[in-house]
């Protein structure tokens, strides 16, 4: 009576959790993730229903002593299902011989994998192994816009990209489902259909011709050139649509795990460099808005401005100076000499002021995960020569969507946007949850020194340093830029290079801004990757 009263009452609430652990066993399983769409419904990512594997090895262990067998049933086991799986046989041997209920084989099989293994249950009347529909994440397009997308890992959750950033809504609502066991271990019942439509589908800003387009284009730049990586965007100066975005090197998110994951990174975004002479629009802007010069101010181009009082020592590219120039051609022929003038006449603070202004410094926000703030320099601590080499592009650190939505402001009038790429997210009964907008952020410059600039720009392409960009037929403004790479103690590398170009085109209306980076080794042409990009 004892005895009974202590398992009975005593014991009772614990030997009742055994029971139930043992008769059922819950999995929360996820609904398929929600549609990625380009801006034209054309499909990007989608999920499909998979089956899983797993293993009960305390039922192997069971059948095994129903039969009398050797012990070998897991191994036997192991080595029906290798050859099919394309998994090592002692690590499935491992997962069949667990201390436990449950263990994973193998997560979302192909259709065909599936047949066979149900083929070979059937066959030898294996007890143990048992199937879990989930969801796969499928990318139709392949390498096409990896970054942006980036990709599912394990448990069906986002690893990069807008699938992380967006992960929450992509996943929708999770249900509970159990599987139901004999007091042999033979399963009886399961819920494994509660599956409900509760994701919504997501409409990008991306344009899947121009996304192709972009990619073809660069990559072929980058077979020519001999380059180690590239970023390219393509944006609506007017809205802060993002149409195209590219990085190199890239991947497969079908097979993520196949690559490293630097090759994941998203190079638009998450790369800080020093931007060169693509910068010197900002700057000059800057100096026309606080009127330090005016597009006609004259200027002496020696070849070479030195300050030894102040340790500076500015050299144009061939060494060779242009005499009297305006301001005007001082941005067409990409002057460094007079750009440190111009620099060390606005002083630090207006320099760096206008720098933040323009949206360098910070995140633009947009919607992915892995953005960089890049780095500026704290205007208290500069030197004088820090100053006339940030004049230049250099000493500072931007990524190349920040470079682009700068001269994005330069474009269209002097308005600072916030870049997005999420068009709109669509729930499962029609309405939309969350749609982009245009968003004005900042107005660095007002719209007469933005014309001033982009007509400068526009001479760029037309007969100054950036002639390889233009299109016959075509009004196109932009900007050239070569910064030398940096070594991971700080020293320049004389070899290898950044190359850059920021344009926008038709120039006097702007409907589209591109940006295309590349870093180089020994050889570099940066103007190639130009006239694809705008054709």
């Amino acid at each position: 009576l004892l005895r009974l009263i202590y398992l009975q009452i005593w014991c009772g609430t614990q030997f009742a959790k055994d029971a139930q652990r043992q008769l059922a066993y819950s999995n929360n399983q996820g609904n398929p993730r929600g549609h990625i769409l380009d801006r034209n419904g054309e499909e990007l990512a989608v999920s499909i229903m998979c089956e899983s594997l797993y293993v009960d090895p305390s039922q192997i262990v069971r059948m095994e002593k129903k039969e009398g067998g050797d012990g070998n049933l897991a191994r036997f086991v192991a080595e029906l299902l290798s050859p099919i799986l394309q998994m090592n046989e002692e690590n499935i041997y491992e997962k069949c011989s667990q201390n436990t209920s449950f263990t994973w084989i193998k997560r979302t099989l192909n259709p065909d994998e599936s047949r066979q293994v149900r083929k070979i249950i059937k066959k030898y009347n294996l007890k143990g192994l048992h199937f879990i529909p989930e969801s796969k994440r499928f990318y139709t397009k392949k390498k096409i816009a990896a970054q942006v997308l980036g990709f599912v890992g394990t448990d069906d959750k986002g690893g990069s990209g807008l699938e992380l950033s967006l992960d929450r809504e992509l996943r929708g609502a999770v249900s509970m489902q159990k599987i139901y066991y004999d007091a042999r271990g033979g399963e009886l019942i399961s819920d494994l259909n509660n599956i409900k439509d509760t994701v919504p589908t997501v409409y990008l800003t991306l344009d899947m011709k121009m996304q192709y387009t972009l990619e073809r284009a660069i990559d072929e730049a980058m077979q020519e050139t001999k380059a180690l990586g590239a970023a390219a965007i393509l944006m609506d100066p007017h809205t802060g649509e993002i149409l195209a975005m590219v990085s190199r090197p890239t991947f497969d998110p079908n097979h993520y795990d196949e690559y490293q994951d630097t090759d994941w990174q998203n190079k638009c975004i998450g790369y800080n460099y020093e931007p060169g002479s693509v910068f010197k629009p900002i700057v000059g802007a800057a100096a026309l808005q606080c009127r330090v010069v005016t597009p006609e101010t004259k200027m002496q181009d020696k070849g070479y401005f030195r300050d030894k009082e102040n340790e500076i020592n500015i050299e144009n590219w061939n060494k060779k100076g242009r005499g009297e120039v305006t301001f005007n051609e001082v941005i067409k022929y990409s002057i460094n000499t007079c750009m440190a003038e111009v620099g060390l006449k606005l002083g630090e603070n207006n320099l760096v002021g206008f720098t933040e202004a323009f949206g360098f410094g910070k995140t633009t926000g947009i919607e992915l995960e892995g953005e960089e703030e890049g780095i500026l320099h704290d205007r208290k601590n500069m030197y004088k020569a820090d100053v006339a080499v940030m004049s230049l592009g250099q000493g500072i650190e931007v990524t190349p969507l920040q470079m682009l939505r700068a001269i994005c402001a330069i474009a269209n009038g002097g308005d600072l946007l916030r870049p997005y790429i999420v068009k709109k997210i669509v729930a499962p009964n029609g309405e939309v949850t969350r749609e982009g907008k245009k968003e004005i952020v900042g107005k660095p410059i007002s719209r007469d020194v933005a014309s001033q600039m982009r007509k400068m720009m526009e001479q760029v392409v037309e007969s100054g340093g950036g002639q390889a960009a233009s299109i016959k037929g075509y009004r196109i403004a932009g900007k050239t830029g070569t910064a030398q790479k940096l070594t991971k103690k700080g020293d320049y590398i004389d070899t290898k290079h950044i190359a850059s170009f920021v344009g926008f085109v038709p120039a006097n209306d702007p409907h589209y801004a591109c940006y295309v980076g590349r870093t180089a080794g020994q050889r570099f042409l940066w103007c190639t990757s130009c006239l694809p990009c705008f054709s």
